[in-house]
C-alpha cells in the first residue's frame, strides 16, 4: 500500500510545493480497537514517505469535531 501512496504522491509532488494533508480520524466508539490502531498505522505509512516541505493537520471526530494539531510541517512531528 506505502507504495501506491508514494507513486500518485510523486506526481503531486513534482511542482516543488510541499502539500498540506488533513488526517479525519473517526474517534467514535465503533474505531475501538484494531480499527483505530489501523488507522493510525495508515497515517504512520504516510507520514514516512511525505517531505519536509509538507504539513499535516489532525482533526478528530464522534458526535462532534476537535482540532487535535493545527498544521505543522512535517519536519515538527
Amino acid at each position: 500500500m506505502t507504495a501506491s501512496f508514494q507513486s500518485n504522491l510523486e506526481g503531486i509532488k513534482d511542482n516543488g510545493l510541499g502539500l498540506d494533508l488533513i488526517f479525519l480520524v473517526d474517534s467514535s466508539g465503533s474505531m475501538e480497537g484494531q480499527k483505530l490502531a489501523n488507522v493510525f498505522h495508515s497515517i504512520e505509512a504516510l507520514l514516512n514517505i511525505l517531505s519536509l516541505k509538507d504539513r499535516v493537520s489532525v482533526i478528530s471526530f464522534d458526535s462532534s469535531a476537535k482540532v487535535q494539531c493545527n498544521f505543522i510541517q512535517v519536519i515538527n512531528i
